[in-house]
Parts: C-alpha cells; sequence; structure tokens
C-alpha cells in the first residue's frame, strides 16, 4: 500500500499498528477510512479497512483497498441533483409570488385606466404597462411550467422580439436609441 499512498497518510496507519501491538488498543482496526491515494493520473479517493487475524504467535494484519472514485462521483451527483431540486422548490415559490404581484398590477392598472380618456398619452401608457405586465405574467407561468418539468406549457419565443419589447418598454420618452441584432440559425 505504500506506493498508493503518500507518507504523511501512512505514519498514522504504522503507528497505530505499533500501539496496537504494544497495547491491544487500535483506532484503525476494523473501521473504514477514506484516504487519497496517489497514481500516475493523479490523485484519487480510496477506502482502506484494516483487520488483524492471530496466528499462534504471530499476528498477521490484512489489508483491503477499494477505489471509491465512482461511488464519491455518484454522491456528488446526487447531492448536485438535491440543490438543483432546492432550487428549483425556490424559484418556484419566487415565480408564484411574482405572478400573484403582476396579478395585481395588472388590476390596478385597469383601475387606472377607467380613470383616464381612451386615447390620451395617459391612457396609451397604461396600456404598454399592461402590455408588458401580461408578458411578465406569460413569462413567469412558463418558468413554473418548467420548473415543474411540465414541458406542455413551454412555448418557444422569440428572444429578439422579446428584447426590441423590453427596450421599447424602457427607452420609451427618453432621448435614447438602441438597436438589436440575431441570429436566425443560432440553434441549428
Amino acid at each position: 500500500i505504500g506506493f498508493l499512498i503518500s507518507e504523511e497518510q501512512k505514519m498514522p496507519m504504522i503507528k497505530d499498528i505499533q500501539t496496537f501491538l504494544a497495547t491491544g488498543q487500535s483506532g484503525i482496526l476494523g473501521q473504514r477510512i477514506e484516504i487519497t491515494g496517489l497514481r500516475e493520473d493523479g490523485p484519487f479517493p480510496l477506502e482502506i479497512n484494516m483487520a488483524e487475524t492471530r496466528m499462534e504467535t504471530e499476528v498477521l494484519f490484512t489489508l483491503a483497498v477499494q477505489d471509491i472514485m465512482l461511488r464519491k462521483q455518484s454522491e456528488a451527483e446526487r447531492l448536485k441533483i438535491s440543490k438543483l431540486e432546492s432550487v428549483s422548490l425556490i424559484g418556484s415559490g419566487i415565480a408564484h409570488d411574482y405572478n400573484n404581484i403582476m396579478t395585481s398590477v395588472l388590476g390596478y392598472i385597469s383601475f387606472a385606466q377607467m380613470d383616464v380618456e381612451q386615447g390620451s398619452a395617459v391612457y396609451d401608457r397604461l396600456s404598454e404597462a399592461e402590455q408588458a405586465a401580461r408578458g411578465a405574467r406569460q413569462l413567469t407561468s412558463q418558468l413554473l411550467s418548467y420548473s415543474k418539468n411540465n414541458t406542455s406549457g413551454v412555448q418557444s419565443i422569440d428572444i429578439s422580439t422579446l428584447a426590441e419589447d423590453a427596450a421599447a418598454f424602457v427607452l420609451h420618452k427618453t432621448q435614447t436609441t438602441y438597436s438589436t441584432e440575431g441570429s436566425n440559425d443560432l440553434w441549428k
């Protein structure tokens, strides 16, 4: 095993064996211990299990060594999936809250439109705000469908149109100009 592990990791094992031989007490015998193994392509996780066997006046030590790289990768993948599920759950809650807020915004816009003359500049501005709020609700609905792995409610959207609409809304009545460019074959 000396070639599989560093001197730094080997020394505590040797000392434990010496302590066991002198006192009968051991901290590692019968225990599964994870250490870092060494090989040409770099370090890798190992699990060792050391046992002792007495034969008349001799004590024999056996050492089972197992490469646990695949197990560690699997554990890391499960942890990653768990974290993603948690983020999805949090995102879903935020999207629901956002959707509720947008419903209120749409309601207030409708009330405000009742108080102004149709065709006026204020009415037109409220109509643009209503359109933007409906777009935000639609996007939220798609995010909720996606977070639930329900692709039936997910629709393809033209990102160029979305960017144009967002820029037009934000920059309305400013002196700022904008332009957008896109590639139709981006996903081909």
